[in-house]
């Protein structure tokens, strides 16, 4: 399901938080992000199928979301380019690439 660029939309399915981002987990985004993760509780997944890439703000912001809930989120759909960068900077310790779970029909 398709949700306008740069927008975030949360579903809860079985008793966890769905978080579906479109467009690229950048600044603005970030910061929408930021003012939901006080509002949810784990478990969580994120959905990154219609997301480009990702910059630093980003990963500071998955990095809060660990840090807040004392547990990481699960990031489905993640392109090969966020990927390498969450291997790459060592933030696999603070979130869970899930390639066999997905939410994309929710």
């Amino acid at each position: 399901m398709q949700i306008p660029e740069g927008s975030i939309k949360i579903q809860t399915h079985e008793g966890e938080a769905i978080i579906q981002l479109s467009g690229a987990l950048n600044v603005t985004l970030s910061e929408h992000l930021r003012t939901i993760i006080n509002k949810i509780t784990p478990p969580v997944t994120i959905n990154f199928e219609q997301t480009p890439y990702m910059t630093a703000e980003g990963l500071q912001v998955l990095l809060e979301f660990y840090k807040t809930h004392h547990a990481p989120p699960t990031l489905v759909g993640a392109n090969a380019l966020i990927q390498r960068l969450i291997k790459m900077t060592g933030m696999e310790r603070y979130v869970r690439l899930d390639h066999k779970n997905d939410h994309s029909e929710l």
